[in-house]
This record gives C-alpha cells, sequence and structure tokens, in this order.
C-alpha cells in the first residue's frame, strides 16, 4: 500500500462505521497492542480495511438515500 497518513482509532471507527471499541478489540484479537490515542500502522490499517470495509460501504450507501 502506498504510504497513508497515520491516522488514530477514532478516526478510523469514523472512516469505517463502527465503534471505537469494536476497532480496538479487534486489532487486540490480532495481537496488536493498542489505545484510543495509538496511530495506526498501514499493515494496521489494512487489516481493518479488510475486515469493516463493508461496514464503511454500508454507512456510505445509507447517507446517500
Amino acid at each position: 500500500m502506498a504510504e497513508t497518513k497515520q491516522i488514530r482509532i477514532p478516526q478510523a471507527a469514523t472512516k469505517f462505521g463502527v465503534g471505537a471499541s469494536t476497532i480496538m478489540d479487534y486489532l487486540k484479537d490480532n495481537g496488536h497492542s493498542v489505545t484510543p490515542a495509538t496511530k495506526l500502522t498501514d499493515e494496521m490499517f489494512d487489516l481493518l480495511a479488510k475486515e469493516f470495509q463493508q461496514d464503511a460501504a454500508l454507512k456510505d450507501k445509507a447517507q446517500h438515500i
């Protein structure tokens, strides 16, 4: 993946349309040590994108209705 701007967990939660605690739990279950202030690495972001991309698409679709 091209170098991306690192974002924090609350920003990722907004982007993917899920709660910050959901993202934190998912990352912890996958071996990452995180806090709400953690900046996501490209690896973490890719992991979240694979898991929650569908949620983000549904959120986007709902906003257009």
